[in-house]
């Protein structure tokens, strides 16, 4: 919706419909699905190496932090991510995601757990 109304406000001045760029078509169905496959395969694998949840769930938070100071320093203009630069950290963030998920489905012992309790 507000991407309709952004297009009908610009459109005298641009004279095409500019938004929502090619860059965020990228970042919306290529490397956010990457990033949260990655991070899901990266938390199984943390899962299956710690004794506990909470150990875990504290492992598992430090992966937020290099998305968010990639994030801000896109928005402080550091550094300005092209489409290309976005498909290659994305395939970067979907090969991590699958190695993880894979040897961390091998390392995963349910009855492991179990005893732990």
């Amino acid at each position: 919706a507000y991407a309709i109304v952004v297009n009908a406000a610009g459109y005298y001045a641009m004279h095409h419909i500019f938004f929502p760029p090619t860059f965020w078509w990228a970042l919306l169905l290529w490397l956010g699905p990457g990033v949260s496959f990655c991070g899901i395969g990266i938390t199984v694998l943390i899962s299956s190496k710690t004794k506990t949840f909470i150990e875990a769930q504290q492992w598992s938070g430090i992966l937020v932090l290099p998305i968010v100071l990639v994030m801000v320093g896109q928005l402080a203009g550091l550094f300005v991510l092209g489409t290309g630069i976005v498909f290659l950290i994305g395939a970067v963030f979907w090969a991590v995601g699958i190695v993880a998920t894979l040897y961390g489905a091998k390392t995963f012992h349910r009855s492991e757990l179990i005893s732990q309790v």
